[in-house]
């Protein structure tokens, strides 16, 4: 649920960044073609502008259908199906702190509880071997009564009584043997199963953590990209306003602003993905 939370606001965030692109261009080509009705601009530089506004929209377009998807997607999760649930947050909140990914697997509630029922069925499948071995019982009782079959005429008395009782596995048709299997049987899936979980978890926590720590460190360098592209766009901006920039390089300008803000976006998206799993792993 969390991570399709995350992906779905991920998504949120590459439109928006595709939407403010669409915005940066359309605002550029209506300069543009005020521009070439004044004999300012050639036509050249207009269609340029508009080429490069079509692409953007094209982009907007596909990060739309992106986000309709991760919509629906969490719409089921909610108990929505088949409706678009857009999520409401903030993509550059992390959710883990420095020290907070340092709780052991054994701690998960559900790694917890396949271990209690692997040991349990250890020790169902131990108590169906001991059925296995022969046993021989003894028995001897004191008593106080009338013995024999006519209790009225005979006289109270003292006696004793002794018996011996002989338990063998050959004499039940293998049923035992075949229950001793199958408690055997259910101990190793059991064990199976608690050994799958804890790999499972373990390898999960490790990419995890891998990837977090990757995302942290590309998240300052991301983010200083984007400082440094909106302000070469801004130079290259104030450059051809005088006419000492061309529309190509005022355009690819504008278009390194909008690449640096969907990469800062996923770089986000991915550290959140990574603490979501962490998230995960600590049964959290």
């Amino acid at each position: 649920m969390r991570r399709t939370f995350y992906a779905a606001l991920g998504r949120e965030s590459q439109l928006a960044a595709a939407g403010l692109a669409v915005t940066r261009l359309q605002r550029h080509a209506d300069e543009v073609a005020g521009a070439v009705s004044a004999g300012a601009a050639t036509v050249e530089m207009r269609l340029r502008a508009v080429t490069r506004l079509r692409e953007a929209e094209q982009r907007r377009s596909r990060a739309q259908a992106a986000l309709d998807s991760a919509a629906v997607a969490l719409g089921r999760l909610v108990g929505r199906p088949g409706a678009a649930v857009l999520p409401a947050g903030d993509l550059a909140a992390p959710l883990l702190g420095e020290g907070d990914a340092a709780t052991a697997v054994d701690e998960r509630p559900d790694v917890a509880a396949l271990q209690e029922e692997r040991a349990r069925q250890d020790h169902l499948a131990a108590a169906a071997r001991g059925r296995l071995l022969p046993r021989i019982a003894a028995e001897l009782a004191a008593h106080h009564g009338r013995p024999g079959v006519d209790q009225l005429t005979n006289d109270w008395m003292s006696y004793a009584t002794a018996g011996v009782s002989l338990d063998w596995p050959l004499w039940d048709g293998g049923a035992r043997r075949q229950r001793a299997a199958q408690a055997e049987a259910r101990s190793r899936q059991a064990e199976a199963r608690s050994r799958d979980l804890q790999e499972a978890v373990t390898a999960a926590q490790a990419t995890a953590s891998r990837d977090l720590a990757l995302a942290r460190e590309e998240l300052a360098r991301a983010s200083e990209r984007v400082d440094l592209a909106r302000n070469i766009g801004e130079l290259v901006g104030a450059r051809y306003e005088r006419a000492d920039a061309s529309e190509s390089e005022y355009l690819d300008a504008l278009d390194d602003v909008t690449a640096a803000e969907f990469e800062l976006s996923l770089v986000r998206t991915r550290q959140r993905l990574a603490e979501a799993t962490l998230l995960w792993t600590l049964g959290r």
